[in-house]
């Protein structure tokens, strides 16, 4: 039977929402109409609380669970539909219910196997449905997403609409303008351009309740008086000003730009001055941005650049981070700013202070960001860890092991036992290192289940936005396990397969898995070369890449929309790699200029399909990431007529 709204004349389903208006509520409200309105053929009515308290009949309502109760709660949701299409859909804040809402039409049927409406799977169903009975709380506080890789605005706004189906929480705009993440795709484009595309973005994020992480890189060149757009030098002639260079770190003798990038130079931190003007730039973004969930607040990002004047090295840096981060805090208590301030533990500031003390951690959140880290080792291999070395100002070599960065952390938790989570990259270019995904999408699993035990309290994945080829099985794993820690990979594995290929999804599972277990032989994350021969595996991935083409022409056409562009882009992907791992042998053989030649060519080749993929592969990151394992950043390549490059 059906829900019959008398008013409306006709079948319809009533979903009843609270009288109190909130956007997320209400976006709840229009995904699950339109949604069910295309499963079943039915009408959608949207009823207020206080219709339904003069006698409607009963429908679905969207409600906070024990309203009224504030603090950071974890998100939590409640779904009890009956048989009959009458229940309810709860969630602990406003995008819970959302997440709730994503979560009850899953039960029903419905997919996302990717961003946007071509990753969207609806299917058609009788109302009313079988019943859904689901209580849940998410394992982890923090499960985001941060802005990285070359972007429109529509990635990135497909992005944040897909985040809450997989369970996430977070998203993460870098810079205040974001200028160099837009600029790499648009390219001719002006600051005001990327900051109407953040204004999109942010509103997207509002609308679905979504946590907003916001700046980190750029406060030190800000405390400078220049833009901190990306990582391009500039020329620049403000060390000749005296008052102005007495900012600056002085390395070597010298005060300047840190190889004249202003994002990699770091302040005198002794200076109170050049404190102040920090703190300066970020109370007022933070006065100027309410909508601001977490304002990160970093130092440059060079190494090894350190301030070597005499009152300088009377303290370690994390000892001046955490002084002035204590400034910080005092400047936004006196403005009645509640802003969470997240700090950062990276590079120099991997050791911990050994002076200096955060003042109030309620304020602050620890993030741990080991970016040198091996992704061949999830942390639950990590092992026995010893003692960091000790700290020598700009001689520092930084760990490579998950032992050795894990060392680093221990010592900061035991001075700061506020909030804390790890800001990690397997998505950033480890996935460019493993065409299969599959051995990627096991360590990021097991890191994410090892996260409690490290004191961790979730997840931010620096990360391109366009990260689902082959496919969206990775990001899957990664929103789902931050969601519940305790769900199995292979049921994720396997399930996402189906939804993404149909009854034939353990065929490209097993080709993906054969095609990860060999590359992870092979080792690009140690680069080409070596003793031993890798012949045997590069010859075993274009064999099983070639015996897979009939199995993909087969279900090229009679699937769903779905799962089609599923197997079309696979085909892609199985061309792209028979093609990458000929030019890694023939780097590996010693045929470098043949290497050279054909990887100029299928440069070419990336840039006339981007336009098939681009919604699902980042083009740029690939280029950049394969030019470093080749060893040959910066070669000129076509797109679209205009010569650009890979930056080093």
């Amino acid at each position: 039977m059906t829900t019959r709204i008398d008013r409306e004349g006709g079948d319809a389903i009533a979903l009843w929402l609270p009288d109190r208006q909130d956007e997320t509520i209400g976006f709840a409200a229009a995904e699950l109409s339109r949604c069910l309105a295309a499963m079943t053929g039915c009408a959608i009515v949207q009823v207020g609380a206080s219709e339904r308290a003069e006698g409607s009949r009963s429908g679905i309502a969207l409600c906070l669970q024990e309203e009224g109760e504030t603090g950071e709660r974890p998100d939590g949701i409640r779904i009890e539909v009956e048989d009959d299409g009458t229940g309810v859909i709860a969630g602990t804040n406003p995008r819970s219910v959302l997440i709730a809402v994503y979560r009850y039409l899953h039960a029903l049927g419905c997919r996302w196997v990717r961003p946007g409406r071509t990753g969207e799977h609806l299917p058609r169903i009788a109302w009313p449905a079988a019943a859904v009975a689901i209580r849940e709380e998410a394992s982890h506080r923090h499960r985001g997403i941060c802005l990285e890789g070359a972007v429109g605005i529509e990635h990135v706004l497909d992005m944040i609409d897909w985040m809450p189906k997989l369970g996430l929480n977070s998203y993460f705009i870098q810079f205040k303008e974001a200028f160099t993440f837009f600029e790499r795709w648009y390219k001719d484009i002006e600051v005001s351009d990327t900051l109407g595309f953040m204004e999109q973005a942010v509103a997207a994020i509002r609308k679905r309740g979504l946590l907003y992480h916001a700046v980190g890189h750029g406060w030190t060149c800000n405390a400078l008086g220049l833009p901190g757009l990306g990582w391009e030098k500039i020329e620049w002639q403000g060390e000749s000003d005296a008052e102005l260079a007495a900012l600056i770190a002085e390395v070597d003798g010298e005060r300047k730009l840190w190889k004249g990038v202003p994002l990699d130079t770091e302040l005198c931190y002794s200076n109170a001055k050049a404190r102040q003007r920090m703190i300066d730039e970020a109370t007022a973004y933070a006065s100027a941005h309410s909508e601001i969930d977490y304002l990160h607040v970093w130092l440059s990002d060079g190494m090894n650049n350190q301030c070597e004047c005499e009152l300088c090295t009377a303290m370690t840096p994390s000892d001046w981070y955490v002084l002035l981060l204590n400034e910080l805090d005092e400047r936004l208590s006196e403005l009645g700013l509640a802003t969470r301030i997240v700090f950062l533990i990276y590079q120099e500031l991997l050791w911990r202070p050994l002076q200096e003390k955060l003042a109030r951690s309620e304020r602050f959140v620890l993030m741990f960001a080991p970016i040198t880290r091996t992704y061949r080792q999830s942390f639950a291999e990590a092992g026995a860890r010893s003692e960091p070395p000790p700290f020598v100002r700009n001689r520092i070599e930084l760990p490579r092991t998950i032992a050795e960065n894990l060392a680093f952390l221990e010592p900061w938790q035991a001075s700061f036992a506020g909030d804390s989570f790890d800001f990690d990259y397997h998505l950033m270019w480890a996935q460019q290192r493993d065409p299969g995904h599959m051995k990627l999408a096991r360590i990021l699993h097991a890191d994410i289940q090892a996260l409690s035990s490290l004191g961790l309290n979730g997840y931010m994945s620096c990360q391109v936005q366009r990260n689902c080829f082959p496919n969206g099985l990775a990001m899957t794993v990664m929103g789902r396990t931050l969601w519940d820690r305790e769900v199995a990979f292979d049921t994720l594995a396997e399930d996402y397969y189906a939804d993404a290929y149909g009854k034939y999804g353990n065929y490209c599972l097993n080709l993906l898995n054969f095609v990860s277990e060999l590359y992870d032989n092979i080792n690009l994350e140690d680069g080409l070369g070596g003793s031993q021969s890798k012949a045997e595996y590069y010859a075993s991935v274009t064999a099983e890449l070639e015996r897979f083409e009939p199995v993909i022409a087969e279900h090229l056409t009679g699937l769903p929309e779905v799962q089609a562009r599923s197997w079309r882009q696979l085909e892609l992907h199985r061309q792209l790699w028979l093609a990458m791992t000929d030019i890694f042998h023939r780097y590996d053989a010693g045929e470098t200029e043949q290497g050279h030649a054909d990887w100029q060519r299928l440069q070419h080749w990336l840039w006339e399909i981007e336009s098939e993929v681009a919604d699902v592969f980042d083009v740029y990151n690939f280029i950049l990431v394969i030019g470093w394992i080749l060893d040959r950043p910066g070669q000129p390549i076509t797109n679209d007529g205009e010569a650009i490059s890979c930056e080093d």
